[in-house]
């Protein structure tokens, strides 16, 4: 019948009486138990003959033999001052040991050891006598060694002498005698000699006299190292070298050239700074290899040139973001390269500070050209100018979109020809009230169907020499005189050609004589007929009055030259038509016109006709030259300042040659117009081409015509609006098929907005896509349904230092929906540190419709679940290598009632490949905590029998009685369980610590 039993274990009392051992009585443990303890003594131990006292496995014995007590393996230590006495007299024969170990002996000590020696325990281990307690004499018998070191040195009395042998005598104090030999040959046969105090030695020192021989000094020395010659005598050799030198001032090298050579690795340490210095410094000059500064900083100064060559690789200088590579003086010529992580920092400039030549800065390409391509606007400026081409004459070509060239001064065009040509609808030169000066040593050619200059304030034309050539009538009318005035006049000086004044009066004053010359005849004719002279005659008047014609016509032929000239006034006038024209019959046959003398004198031409060819000046065959030779400083001046004037200004200086075309007073929109009615207009300017209005600027307004400009970097600064409208078809920007970019808006930091407004704005990317960049917010508003499609590759939504928001204001269950719609597409959600936070005042379902398996996280990271967690199903699986729960209780069988056969819990560990495994689980039947045999319990089982049961402990002061009544159904079930009595109990007899088993 079962019941408790008592467990006799450490710890409880158990009353033995008498013990009989068949065998041996052993502890449990090694030095684990004592027979006795400290205050109950066996009275007497009894051991028979030949018994054997074991101290640590034989470590030490105490052996009974025939009245003899033999210790072995070890010493018998007599501890304080107790004695070890010998024969029949303990009190005067023993040894003792108290401090030191004394041999006492009533007469002498005689050691008589049978080995013929008296030994330390050890070499070098005891002396013979102590400071203090010393041996009076020391007697040897004849023959007598004293033996240092086994032989090292010995001393040996033969008859009367003392022999040393095996080393040498050092004396510290003086040595009194007068018998000393020793060799003085280098043969070593002298051995040794030691001198303690100071020694002078006068006269030359020889160490050794093979290199087997060794100096060494155990003394500082206090004086300098001195070579007896320069340049022979060396430190250390190739094959014997010394290891460190340690300096604490300089290394002069001044005999010579000097090597520092080392098969491994030279390394110079300085904690302050280090200095190389030389007539010149070569650092890895003898052979191609690699040579490495890493420094803090590094600083190279020269007075005069430095260079960095590369034969074959690369020269790179590299910094990190945030820093800079300076090359140049600051202040003066300095490049600046600084890369940077925002890429409005990034830079590279190239400055000149102080340099004030037109090259100060110069970019040059000898056999190649310079390319010099920006990301966003080229700025060229120049405080000075700014200088396309000056150098050399090179072709300029500027290929715009739109061409606008500003200028606060004046816009001077230079070359060997200039061209503006302004296709159908003209070209407009505007003075803006200011001149507009054309200027040029050679021809200025103007070919139109029709030239109109209009001056509201007069027309200058100045020249050396000036020519109209006109292949049909040339006509010079003027509502007031017209005065043609020079040095000297001729009239159809080039070919013999008919010259015909019709004039109301003709006035010829000549300060000086009036030769009119004719080849055959001179005829002046008045109302009739009058003849004068002939080839041989001459009409001469002296002097003292005028002469008069007065006729209906005055008509001069000449076959040869005609002059008219006047020291004084000549004056043409005429009151009706009247011309001046030469015929010539070969070239070379001028009209000139001329005034002549370095004054303040002028060649006016006015009329006052009201018509609009009230001044014409034409050439029908030839070129018209106007001003050839006009001086620089001087002007070339067409209309009245105050209304409409053209303006050229040849000059020395480059800066102040100009052409201007000005209409001071004029507010129609064609004040000044440029019009080439079947041609072009070429405007070509060896600067920069500036069109500028104050009432704004009109390219092809008046009809629609097409405008295109070709520009390497078309620049429009508006301080309004810049509108770009077209009435009938579509605005292109970037239509051609250039790989170049388009930037709308310029400086994100000060442009405000840029606006697309249509119906409809289509922007399409190519191979390169679509880049919308913002340093604020990026905003895209529609008011119906709106998608984002891409046929190819991904599409990113990223904000570096923001978040995402993507918001579905319809109240449906897929306000927001994320689809892959590929049927092998996947949805991934990455976050960083701070997590994914999905939220709902609703229900959350994931994979609840199609979802075929969920997996939350990846191996190594860790799913957090704040709230309850419920999981329905008939099998949950949990794959990882380890399982921790934080909660104190884990309840599991809530789903079971306990009806003595479906309470059943606990948990599995697989053991076989089908799923089985080991059980620990709660045992309904039994109502005990059980466990089953490997593979026993399968994954899907309910219910499990019990192999065997848990041990389980429960305690009170009490000794047991009756049956269990935690755990077990029955005195099956209940076996093994244990109880700890934990108090005395008198009436039972058992005691604080006694074990029982339920058995």
């Amino acid at each position: 019948m079962a019941q408790w039993r008592k467990v006799v274990v450490s710890g409880s009392t158990a009353e033995l009486n008498n013990i009989s051992a068949s065998g041996d009585i052993v502890p449990i443990t090694t030095d684990g138990s004592s027979l006795g303890s400290s205050t109950h003594n066996f009275s007497d131990l009894f051991l028979d003959s030949g018994a054997v006292v074991d101290f640590d496995s034989s470590d030490m014995t105490l052996t009974h033999a025939a009245n003899e007590v033999q210790v072995d393996g070890g010493d018998l230590v007599v501890e304080g001052t107790n004695k070890i006495g010998f024969g029949g007299a303990p009190s005067t024969d023993y040894i003792q040991k108290s401090t030191d170990v004394k041999v006492v002996a009533a007469a002498d000590i005689i050691l008589d050891p049978a080995g013929g020696q008296v030994s330390p325990a050890s070499n070098d281990d005891a002396g013979l006598g102590e400071a203090g307690t010393a041996w009076s004499d020391l007697f040897l018998a004849e023959g007598g060694v004293i033996n240092w070191d086994s032989g090292d040195v010995t001393l040996t009395q033969t008859a009367d002498q003392l022999a040393l042998a095996g080393g040498y005598l050092t004396v510290a104090g003086s040595i009194t005698g007068s018998h000393f030999s020793g060799s003085a040959a280098s043969t070593g046969s002298f051995g040794y000699l030691n001198v303690f105090g100071d020694a002078v030695i006068a006269g030359n020192l020889t160490f050794g006299d093979a290199d087997t021989d060794t100096v060494s000094f155990g003394a500082d020395i206090t004086s300098n190292i001195l070579p007896d010659a320069s340049d022979t005598y060396n430190l250390g050799s190739d094959s014997q070298r010394w290891n460190d030198l340690y300096l604490s001032g300089s290394i002069s090298a001044s005999g010579g050239n000097h090597s520092i050579t080392s098969d491994d690795t030279i390394d110079i340490d300085a904690d302050g700074a280090l200095t190389i210095d030389g007539g010149s410094i070569t650092i890895g000059g003898d052979a191609d290899v690699v040579v490495d500064v890493d420094a803090s900083s590094f600083d190279l100064d020269s007075s005069g040139a430095i260079s960095l060559d590369s034969s074959a690789g690369s020269i790179d200088i590299n910094v990190v973001d945030g820093q800079t590579v300076s090359i140049g003086l600051n202040g003066a010529v300095e490049t600046i390269w600084t890369p940077h992580g925002t890429p409005a920092s990034e830079k590279w400039s190239t400055t000149n500070t102080a340099g004030t030549a037109t090259d100060a800065i110069a970019v040059t390409a000898t056999a190649g050209g310079i390319d010099i391509g920006a990301g966003t606007v080229l700025a060229l400026d120049g405080a000075g100018g700014i200088d396309i081409g000056k150098a050399a004459d090179v072709a300029i070509d500027v290929d715009a979109s739109t061409f606008d060239l500003d200028a606060s001064s004046t816009i001077h065009l230079s070359g060997s020809s200039v061209t503006l040509d302004g296709g159908s609808t003209g070209i407009s030169i505007l003075g803006n009230a200011s001149e507009v000066d054309i200027t040029t040593t050679g021809t200025v050619d103007i070919n139109s169907a029709a030239f109109d200059v209009d001056a509201s304030a007069g027309l200058t034309m100045t020249s050396t020499t000036m020519a109209f050539d006109p292949s049909s009538t040339f006509d010079l009318d003027a509502a007031g005189a017209i005065t043609i005035d020079g040095a000297s006049i001729t009239l159809g000086g080039d070919a013999d050609t008919a010259f015909d004044i019709d004039t109301s009066t003709l006035d010829i004053d000549s300060s000086g004589a009036v030769t009119i010359d004719g080849a055959t005849s001179l005829s002046v004719i008045g109302s009739g007929s009058a003849t004068f002279g002939d080839d041989t005659e001459h009409l001469v008047y002296d002097g003292s009055g005028n002469v008069d014609f007065d006729s209906v016509a005055l008509d001069i032929d000449s076959s040869g030259a005609i002059t008219i000239d006047g020291t004084s006034t000549v004056s043409i006038d005429g009151a009706d038509d009247m011309n001046f024209t030469i015929t010539s019959g070969t070239g070379g046959e001028d009209l000139t016109i001329q005034q002549i003398g370095a004054n303040d004198s002028s060649i006016i031409i006015t009329a006052a006709g009201t018509g609009t060819d009230a001044v014409s000046i034409d050439a029908t065959a030839g070129d018209m030259l106007i001003a050839p030779n006009l001086i620089n400083g001087k002007t070339l001046t067409i209309g009245p300042s105050s209304a409409t004037q053209m303006v050229f200004t040849p000059h020395g200086t480059a800066a102040n040659e100009k052409i201007s075309l000005t209409n001071t007073a004029g507010d129609a929109t064609d004040a000044i117009a440029v019009t080439a009615t079947a041609g072009g207009i070429d405007i070509g300017a060896g600067t920069v081409l500036a069109l500028d209005g104050a009432g704004g600027i009109d390219i092809g307004k008046a009809a629609d015509v097409a405008i295109d400009i070709d520009s390497a970097a078309l620049d429009i600064d508006a301080s309004g609006a810049v509108t770009v409208d077209s009435s009938a078809s579509t605005i292109a920007i970037g239509g051609n098929a250039v790989a170049q970019k388009i930037t709308v808006g310029g400086d994100t930091g000060t442009r405000t907005e840029v606006e697309l407004n249509a119906i409809l704005v289509d922007i399409n990317g190519g191979a390169s896509g679509v880049t919308i960049d913002g340093g604020g917010a990026i905003s895209l508003d529609s008011g119906a349904a709106s998608n984002f499609t891409t046929t190819a590759g991904d599409i990113t939504i990223d904000s570096e230092a923001g978040s995402v928001n993507i918001d579905g204001g319809e109240s449906a269950t897929d306000s927001v929906r994320i689809v892959a719609s590929h049927t092998d597409g996947g949805i991934d959600v990455d976050a960083g540190t701070n997590g994914i936070n999905v939220d709902s005042t609703g229900a959350i379902s994931i994979g609840a419709t199609n979802g075929t398996t969920l997996t939350l996280g990846r191996a190594g990271q860790t799913i957090t679940m704040p709230g309850d967690l419920d999981i329905n199903g008939t099998m949950t699986t949990i794959d990882t290598v380890n399982l921790r729960v934080a909660d104190r209780f884990v309840l599991v069988a809530s789903g079971s009632i306990r009806n003595n056969s479906l309470g059943d819990g606990g948990l599995i560990v697989n053991t076989t490949a089908d799923g089985s495994g080991s059980a620990l689980f709660y045992n309904d039947v039994g109502d005990r905590w059980g466990l089953t045999g490997e593979g026993d319990t399968g994954e899907t089982q309910q219910v499990a029998p019990a192999k065997q049961y848990v041990v389980s402990v429960s305690q009170s002061a009490a000794p047991p009685t009756g049956n269990p009544g935690d755990f077990g159904r029955d005195d099956a079930s209940r076996r093994g369980i244990i109880y700890i009595q934990t108090s005395d109990d008198v009436a039972t007899s058992t005691v604080d610590g006694d074990i029982w088993i339920w058995s």
